[in-house]
């Protein structure tokens, strides 16, 4: 497992703070900044006591060549038992899951008598389902994000809080993320919250953008 934490800190009250981060149109200039490829809405409730969204996410990059290669190499392990034929009965419970998942995820790279030929991971999707749940009584965001590839082996989740600081606000990012992968998972773990960490900046940077024009052009 592993843990995110982010803090910044923004000239504007909490409440202006989650006005732009709510807007819809700031959404859209984060996703054209990161060079996601599409934000499918799957569920959007607004009202009084909340904002609910879930979204299905393509971003445009890639898993880096060493977490590619791992993962190539696990998919011939796989493609060797379904050309063996062999049971998987007496193999461990743990490896079994794995072994059962991986069919499962891969099922559209396995084919029986593929033999020795290696997968295409540029065939892999990296599309997620990004989950924000905020209640403006206690306003918190609590978020969760879904690999659908890892969708039954992954839990991401975790807080966004903005709270009062001098004269502005502090924003701050909390999350935990568990990738039951045996050999990968932590190599995962670890590439996402290093990709996170590697486009925060300049998220907030655009942030603080968004809110000094929003205050020039009320």
């Amino acid at each position: 497992m592993k843990t995110l934490e982010l803090i910044d800190t923004f000239d504007c009250t909490p409440d202006e703070f989650w006005d732009t981060f709510l807007d819809p149109v700031f959404t859209a200039e984060l996703d054209a900044q990161a060079g996601l490829v599409s934000r499918e809405e799957l569920m959007i409730v607004d009202d009084a006591e909340k904002f609910h969204s879930r979204f299905r996410i393509t971003p445009k990059r890639e898993l880096p060549p060493h977490v590619q290669q791992m993962l190539q190499n696990g998919l011939k392990f796989l493609q060797q038992i379904i050309d063996s034929g062999s049971s998987t009965d007496d193999l461990p419970e743990p490896m079994r899951k794995m072994i059962n998942w991986g069919k499962s995820a891969f099922k559209g790279l396995l084919k029986p008598g593929g033999g020795q030929s290696s997968p295409n991971m540029s065939d892999v999707s990296l599309t997620y389902i990004e989950e924000g749940l905020f209640k403006r009584d206690e306003k918190i965001l609590r978020w969760r994000i879904t690999p659908e590839l890892f969708k039954d082996v992954c839990d991401f989740a975790g807080t966004i809080e903005a709270v009062p600081d001098g004269d502005g606000c502090r924003r701050v990012i909390k999350g935990e993320i568990n990738l039951a992968i045996p050999g990968v998972g932590e190599v995962l773990e670890q590439h996402l919250i290093d990709d996170i960490e590697r486009h925060h900046k300049a998220a907030a940077e655009l942030t603080r953008k968004w809110l000094a024009s929003s205050r020039e052009h009320p």
